[in-house]
């Protein structure tokens, strides 16, 4: 027997999962968005920076702190003798946070 306090579970799980999942999506574009500019301080051409972008929008899955990102993308700048303070690249990344934000909007 589906009682109101049923339904009602039902809606706010259904509403937990979609703003989870709208989460994880704005986080993937973000690091994807990072990583483009990322490779671009590389000088990368168009397969290495698909193939970077793609990394990064992943590394979520497996640490899901920015942290990990920060890091990588500060061995890889420095790699190549680019550095960016700690400060600076978590500026960058806190603009791609918004700028994933306004895109998933549209």
């Amino acid at each position: 027997m589906v009682t109101g306090f049923t339904v009602r579970e039902k809606v706010i799980e259904d509403k937990f999962q979609h703003n989870e999942l709208k989460k994880f999506k704005v986080i993937a574009r973000r690091n994807r968005l990072f990583g483009l500019w990322v490779a671009e301080q590389l000088e990368y051409d168009e397969a290495q920076t698909e193939s970077l972008a793609y990394k990064l929008m992943l590394s979520y899955l497996d640490d899901p702190s920015s942290q990990n990102l920060l890091d990588y993308a500060t061995r890889e700048l420095a790699k190549n003798n680019i550095v960016f303070s700690a400060y600076q690249l978590k500026k960058e990344l806190e603009y791609f946070d918004k700028e994933a934000v306004q895109q998933m909007r549209k």
